[in-house]
């Protein structure tokens, strides 16, 4: 039978490799990987209510909260703000993406009010607290790092019942080249990004995996 999963897709932490990796599993009948674009957390009884009826339609199922897998991947915040720039710069610029300058720096970009994301805000919409971002990421099923994408993605495989195929395909950081952020932006990112470096090394520790 084939298991139903969401992914909560945080930009710029492996979404595009999981989509297509999950496109495979799909087609060979293993998995039916939901997922609603970048949208911030939901609670698996509000994911139900969203794709229920779609699932009923597919696979003539009746999707409850406990059959549903909940997935998502976290990065070291820091290279996640050189990933998300690194992107907008070849992706359409300005022209694209609100409060991009062509021509911006790095420094001057993650220093605008709007920039460079928020792993707390995207796991605590309602109110944007650390606390409820961690008590939100408790009821998620799988959490992955980006850093370790490839073993990650084999465990998360099994997780979803097929053991017999093995994922070994994402180079980190191939769409950053080889730029490196000073250690004057580095420590600014680390300070304006302290919580979401709390939030990601909550789950690294309950992994038992170093903090970043």
């Amino acid at each position: 039978m084939r298991k139903n999963g969401y992914f909560y897709h945080v930009p710029r932490t492996g979404g595009f490799s999981t989509y297509k990796w999950f496109e495979k599993l799909s087609k060979m009948g293993h998995t039916r990987l939901w997922n609603d674009g970048h949208s911030p957390y939901k609670n698996k009884e509000q994911l139900v209510k969203k794709f229920g009826g779609r699932a009923k339609k597919l696979d003539k199922i009746e999707l409850k909260p406990e059959d549903l897998i909940t997935i998502t991947w976290l990065r070291d915040p820091v290279a996640h703000s050189v990933s998300t720039y690194t992107y907008i710069k070849s992706h359409g610029g300005e022209k694209k993406f609100r409060g991009f300058k062509n021509g911006m720096t790095f420094s001057e970009w993650i220093r605008q009010k709007a920039s460079p994301g928020s792993y707390v805000k995207f796991f605590a919409p309602g109110d944007g607290k650390l606390e409820t971002a961690i008590r939100n990421m408790e009821t998620i099923d799988f959490i992955g790092f980006t850093e370790n994408f490839n073993n990650d993605m084999n465990r998360l495989t099994k997780t979803f019942g097929v053991h017999n195929l093995k994922y070994n395909n994402l180079k980190i950081n191939s769409s950053t080249g080889s730029f490196k952020p000073s250690k004057a932006d580095v420590e600014f990112l680390r300070e304006r990004r302290k919580d979401d470096y709390l939030l990601v090394n909550e789950f690294r520790k309950r992994r038992g995996l170093p903090p970043y």
